[in-house]
């Protein structure tokens, strides 16, 4: 009896002496869901990979990583993974543990056209550690660089013919930007709708695809699709904007959703895109006056032409620069962020 209650009093300690990283989570993400798979809903595009492959490592580390409320009082280290609303419930949870002196880091992977208060330097000043996509805030003291992780990196096997692939496409849910912030004057959302209203001219060359839009409105509005890959894989192009523009190093999964598919890329969004993506690998819109000459471009693109783009982007995914966008990158960063607490 003696020995087992020796050995349940060793393997307290060996538990009370890992570290534990709570994780407030994203609205609808609690109870353990941002590490679940198998809900199509939540793991579109299979977006949460990075956070399993994550969880995985820093098990493997020692530490417990987890969205659980029993670990948020014991947390050495607190991580948002976007900023909360301020008038959301957990944004009362992440005061009140700044309140007992946890250390907080954030990873902001959504711009201020979606989240307006994400930028705010007044609540920036309770994180110890934020990393972000825009190149102009790194400052390597309390403002980081970070790549959005990227769940797959290389082109389908199963590439159609240029023949065989409609013209043009656009995935996206129909959205507005958010509050009043004068830096929701970078938004694309009003350009996108111009582009729908545009091609919606030309059934036969254009088809769109997301939530929140109606068909009632949109006679080329082919719905909700399940894998972005499925569809983007029989187009030629698709029209790809960011939520935001002119904002340096802002570049999220869209662009690479268009490459790993074999689909061009029309790209609207970080200034500095050719600094990450060779030039050679998309169309950049901002070199059109408007949807109607970008229309007659692609249209008129022969199939050689058309080729030296895919060709470019496989050289670009098989190039080692790609790593940055790797969710292997995305660990080793996180890993190092941690290990500074």
């Amino acid at each position: 009896m003696n020995r087992i209650l020796f050995l349940l009093f060793i393997f307290s300690l060996s538990f009370s002496a890992q570290k534990i990283i709570y994780i407030i989570p994203p609205r609808g993400y609690g109870q353990e869901k941002l590490f679940n798979l198998t809900d199509r809903r939540l793991n579109r595009d299979n977006s949460q990979l990075v956070f399993v492959r994550l969880k995985e490592e820093l098990n493997r580390r020692g530490y417990i990583f987890s969205t659980l409320k029993k670990y948020a009082q014991k947390a050495d280290v607190v991580v948002c993974f976007n900023i909360p609303d301020p008038h959301s419930r957990q944004w009362k949870e992440l005061l009140h543990l700044v309140k007992k002196r946890k250390q907080i880091v954030t990873f902001i992977f959504e711009p201020v056209t979606v989240n307006p208060w994400i930028y705010d330097k007044k609540r920036d000043a309770i994180f110890d550690r934020i990393y972000t996509l825009e190149d102009d805030l790194i400052d390597n003291k309390k403002y980081f660089k970070f790549f959005y992780p990227q769940p797959e990196l290389s082109m389908v096997d199963e590439e159609l013919s240029f023949s065989e692939k409609k013209l043009v496409t656009l995935i996206a849910f129909n959205k507005q930007p958010r509050g009043s912030n004068p830096e929701t004057s970078k938004e694309l959302y009003s350009e996108r709708h111009a582009a729908i209203k545009f091609f919606n001219q030309y059934p036969e060359d254009f088809s769109f695809y997301g939530g929140g839009w109606s068909q009632e409105s949109y006679q080329t509005y082919g719905g909700l699709v399940d894998q972005k890959v499925d569809v983007l894989k029989q187009y030629k192009f698709c029209l790809c904007y960011e939520n935001t523009a002119n904002v340096p190093g802002y570049i999220t999964e869209k662009i690479f959703d268009c490459m790993i598919a074999g689909c061009v890329p029309i790209y609207w969004g970080a200034p500095n895109i050719d600094r990450y993506i060779p030039p050679g690998c998309f169309i950049n819109r901002e070199n059109f006056k408007n949807n109607a000459e970008l229309y007659q471009f692609i249209r008129d693109m022969d199939e050689n032409q058309y080729q030296v783009y895919i060709e470019n982007i496989k050289l670009f995914l098989e190039n080692e620069s790609i790593s940055l966008f790797s969710i292997e990158l995305f660990i080793r960063l996180f890993c190092k962020a941690i290990k500074e607490y």
